[in-house]
């Protein structure tokens, strides 16, 4: 498989059922730091997903923005037993693309590492920092041509 595929997290029986899953591809983190240690070591360059357990939210937040920081064309998921709304708005606004509430099927996490891989491009383009267009300043000699000639077209169209 050519994504590249790390978890983080503590609980075993979910990453040996995700390791199973893909093959015994994905790899295990316990926090972010060491995800991030571990990602500057073996990551190649080919399109990245991560997937990690929902902890403390200022922890979270801190976490997802040191990775996004270092890896800005990662996927991330954030998988919880559960969610409501404002947390899941939180994780959003943090920089995850994705939640998961309770278990993640085989089928729904190999269809999510196929769109990973299919879109990366796609991925990467949404994080960059887009930079403002700036303004148009239309020039007077314009925009005086543009009433002179609208003012003209009126009094020709219109009926006496």
């Amino acid at each position: 498989m050519s994504v590249f595929s790390i978890y983080v997290g503590t609980d075993q029986d979910r990453y040996s059922r995700f390791n199973s899953y893909l093959g015994g591809e994905l790899r295990q983190s316990d926090n972010f730091d060491e995800a991030g240690n571990r990602l500057k070591d073996e990551y190649k360059g080919t399109p990245l997903m991560m997937l990690f357990e929902k902890g403390d939210l200022s922890a979270d937040r801190e976490g997802v923005s040191l990775i996004r920081k270092e890896f800005p064309a990662v996927y991330m998921i954030v998988i919880a037993d559960k969610l409501d709304r404002d947390e899941i708005s939180f994780y959003l606004k943090c920089g995850v693309n994705d939640t998961a509430i309770g278990d993640i099927s085989k089928t729904r996490l190999l269809n999510g590492l196929d769109f990973v891989e299919r879109n990366q491009e796609l991925i990467l383009s949404a994080k960059l920092d887009q930079k403002p267009l700036g303004k148009y300043k239309c020039p007077l000699w314009k925009r005086a041509f543009d009433i002179a000639g609208s003012l003209l077209l009126l009094a020709i169209l219109s009926p006496f």
